[in-house]
C-alpha cells in the first residue's frame, strides 16, 4: 500500500511538474499572440481647424510612450502670421506654444491640450522672442522630464518635469548657464525625445552654431537636477535624433548640414558606450538616404524579441516625401527591413513603441499645415514570419551557415550528431563559426556567460582555442574582441564556462562568434580533432551549471583585446559522407541544442 502511495504522489508531482513546464512553455509563446498585429493605418492627428484656428502650423511633432504606457504628443504649435524676430521673414522664429495632448487607448483619441510654455507670455516678460525644440525623456521611475530653447538666437533653454504621468508640469526654469563653457551664438534641443540609460542618465542631442554647426550631448545624472554637457559629437550636422543601443549605450542620427558633396544625401551616424563621450568617427550611411531633413528613433525591448531599432525619415535625396520606417537588429549598422508610411508626403517625424509593440509615427505635411498619426503592429511589421528574429525558436541548426571559411579543416558529422572538425592542413588549421544571420536574440548584456561542451583529441596535453566576438556597435572592419582557452586531448566530454560580464566591451547584441583552433601553443598536427557538442548563452554561471553541471576550470584563461581581422579562407566545407555527411545541405541540430529560457524574458544587467 505505501509502495502505491508512494507512486501515486510521484505521478501526482511529476505530472504537475510537467504541466508546469506546459504551461509555461504556453506562456512564452503566448507572449507573441499578445503583441499587437494591427497593419498600418493612419489618421489626422492635427490641422489648422484645431485650437479655435489660433495656429497656422504645428511643427516639429513629437512622440513618447510613458511607463504607464500612455501616449503623448507635443510639438511646436506657431502662428506664422506674429513674427517677432527677423523682422517678419522667418517662420522658425514666429510666436509659438509648446503644449502636449495624451492617449490613454493606443492613439485612438487624444485629451485636451496641456501648456507647458506660452510663447506671447515669454515674449511679454522679456525672456526670449520665441519658444521652441521641445524634447521630452521618460525617466525610468516613470517621471517626465522636458527641455525646451527660449529665443534660440541667445542660446537660452529652459527645464520642466511632470510626477503624473504629464497632466500636470513644474513651472520651468532657465537652465541656460550651465552650457556657458561652449563658445556658440545658437542653440537648441534635438528635436524629437530623449533617452534614459540604464543608470538613470538623461541624454539627448543639441546642436550650435559658432560659424558652422555642431552637434552635442546634452544630459544629466541627478534625474534633472542639474545638466551639463559632453563632447562634441560630430561637426556640420545639426537636429540629431538619439537612441539606445543594444549595449546600454547611445547612437546618434544626424542629418547633414553643408557637408562634402559625396556624403551629402546621407544620414551620418556616430555612437559612444556612457552616450557623452568617446564618440566613434561620424560616418555616412548610404543607406539612409535623406533631404536635409529631420527624423526620428527610438528602440524596441519586447519580451522574447531582440533589441532592435526602428528609424523613421523621408527616404529621398532630394524631397521631403516617402516618409519610412527602417528596421535595424545590429544597432544601425544594417536596416535590413523597412515599411513605407507615407510615399506621397513627409517632413520632420519621431517614432515611438509601446508596452504591447504598437509602433506610433507622427510627422508632417505640407510644414506642418497637417500632422497625421500612422500606427502599426512592430511584430507584423518586422518579426512576423521571420524564426531567426524568435528568440524562443533559436537552435542554431544550419551548420551550413555557421560553419564558414574552413581553412586546412575537415568538418563532419559525427554518430553522435556533434559536429566535429578535423585537421588536414596544420600549416593554417583554423575554422569559423559565424552564428552573425542567427543571433539576434543573443544579447551578451543579458547572457554574457558562454558554455562549451567539447572533445579535443591531438598531440600534447591540451589544445588551445580562441574566440573571437563581435558584439554591441563594433564593426567587423574594425576590431574584434578576443578571448582563449584550452581542452584536454584525451577524448572526453570538458565543459568550459567563459564570463564575460566583467568586460564592458563584451555587450550588445551578438553579431558573430569565431571559434579559431589549434594555433596558440602547440603546433597542430595532421588528424588533431575537435567536436562541439553544446554551446550556450546564460545569464550567470549558476544557469550555465544547471544545463552544463560540473565543468572543467581552464587552465590559464585570458582574456584579451587586440585589433585583429577574420581570416579570409575561402576553401569549400568537405564532407565526410561516411560520418552521416549530406552534401552542401548537412544540418547538425545538435551543434548548439537550444539558446536557455534565458533568452525568453530579457534582463538588462545594470552597468
Amino acid at each position: 500500500m505505501k509502495i502505491i502511495r508512494k507512486i501515486c504522489c510521484f505521478a501526482v508531482v511529476l505530472i504537475m511538474v510537467v504541466s508546469m513546464c506546459c504551461l509555461s512553455t504556453l506562456q512564452i509563446f503566448a507572449d507573441y499572440d499578445n503583441l499587437d498585429k494591427s497593419s498600418l493605418k493612419t489618421t489626422l492627428y492635427w490641422d489648422t481647424s484645431y485650437d479655435n484656428g489660433q495656429y497656422t502650423n504645428y511643427r516639429l511633432p513629437s512622440i513618447v510612450v510613458s511607463k504607464a504606457n500612455t501616449v503623448i504628443v507635443y510639438g511646436e504649435a506657431r502662428n506664422t502670421n506674429i513674427n517677432i524676430d527677423n523682422g517678419g521673414k522667418n517662420h522658425d522664429e514666429c510666436l509659438m506654444d509648446l503644449y502636449i495632448r495624451r492617449s490613454t487607448d493606443g492613439g485612438a483619441t487624444f485629451g485636451e491640450p496641456i501648456y507647458i510654455a506660452r510663447g506671447h507670455d515669454y515674449y511679454s516678460r522679456g525672456l526670449g522672442e520665441t519658444l521652441n525644440n521641445p524634447v521630452m525623456f521618460v525617466g525610468n521611475d516613470g517621471i517626465l522630464h522636458m527641455l525646451f530653447s527660449c529665443n534660440v538666437s541667445r542660446a537660452g533653454m529652459f527645464y520642466t518635469r511632470s510626477t503624473d504621468d504629464g497632466l500636470t508640469w513644474t513651472e520651468p526654469r532657465d537652465i541656460s548657464g550651465n552650457f556657458k563653457g561652449v563658445n556658440y551664438i545658437m542653440l537648441a534641443c534635438g528635436p524629437g525625445h530623449g533617452v534614459c540609460l540604464d543608470d538613470g542618465r538623461l541624454v539627448t542631442s543639441a546642436w550650435m552654431y559658432n560659424g558652422a554647426y555642431y552637434v552635442y550631448p546634452i544630459y544629466s545624472d541627478d534625474n534633472g537636477e542639474t545638466w551639463k554637457i559632453g563632447q562634441r559629437v560630430s561637426t556640420n550636422r545639426d537636429e540629431t535624433c538619439i537612441v539606445r543601443t543594444s549595449d546600454g549605450g547611445v547612437l546618434c542620427n544626424s542629418r547633414q548640414n553643408a557637408l562634402p558633396s559625396e556624403t551629402a544625401p546621407y544620414r551620418v551616424l556616430s555612437s559612444s558606450l556612457n552616450g557623452i563621450g568617446a564618440w566613434t568617427t561620424s560616418e555616412a550611411h548610404t543607406t539612409l538616404i535623406d533631404p536635409a531633413c529631420c527624423g526620428g528613433m527610438t528602440s524596441v525591448e519586447l519580451e522574447g524579441l531582440p533589441h532592435a531599432i526602428l528609424f523613421s525619415n523621408n527616404a529621398s535625396t532630394t524631397t521631403r516625401n516617402n516618409l519610412t520606417v527602417r528596421c535595424s537588429f545590429d544597432d544601425g549598422l544594417t536596416w535590413e527591413k523597412s515599411i513605407v508610411i507615407d510615399k506621397q508626403n513627409g517632413g520632420y517625424s519621431d517614432i515611438a513603441v509601446d508596452q504591447n509593440g504598437k509602433v506610433y509615427v507622427i510627422y508632417e505635411q505640407a510644414m506642418g499645415t497637417k500632422v497625421m498619426l500612422a500606427t502599426f503592429g512592430y511584430y507584423e511589421a518586422f518579426c512576423a514570419g521571420d524564426d531567426d528574429v524568435k528568440s524562443q525558436q533559436k537552435d542554431f541548426t544550419d551548420v551550413a551557415q555557421l560553419a564558414e571559411k574552413p581553412s586546412g579543416v575537415k568538418f563532419t558529422k559525427n554518430t553522435s550528431g556533434a559536429l566535429k572538425a578535423t585537421v588536414e592542413n596544420e600549416n593554417e588549421p583554423s575554422f569559423t563559426l559565424d552564428i552573425s544571420s542567427k543571433s539576434k536574440a543573443v544579447n551578451l548584456s543579458d547572457s554574457p556567460v558562454l558554455a562549451l561542451r567539447l572533445k579535443a583529441s591531438g598531440e600534447g596535453d591540451y589544445s588551445s582555442f580562441g574566440l573571437f566576438f563581435r558584439s554591441g556597435r563594433i564593426d567587423e572592419s574594425v576590431s574584434k574582441l578576443y578571448t582563449e582557452f584550452k581542452v584536454k586531448n584525451d577524448g572526453e566530454e570538458h565543459t568550459v564556462l567563459i564570463d564575460l560580464s566583467d568586460r564592458d566591451a563584451y555587450r550588445g547584441n551578438l553579431y558573430s562568434l569565431e571559434i579559431e583552433c589549434f594555433t596558440m601553443d602547440e603546433a597542430a598536427q595532421k588528424g588533431d580533432s575537435l567536436q562541439i557538442l553544446q554551446l550556450g548563452f546564460y545569464e550567470s554561471d549558476e544557469a550555465a551549471l544547471k544545463v552544463y553541471p560540473e565543468p572543467d576550470a581552464p587552465e590559464e584563461q585570458e582574456t584579451t583585446e587586440p585589433e585583429t581581422e577574420k581570416p579570409d579562407n575561402s576553401d569549400d566545407i568537405a564532407i565526410n559522407e561516411d560520418e552521416g555527411g549530406c552534401g552542401s545541405s548537412i544540418a547538425v541540430a545538435p551543434v548548439i541544442i537550444a539558446l536557455p529560457l534565458a533568452f525568453a524574458v530579457r534582463k538588462r544587467r545594470k552597468k
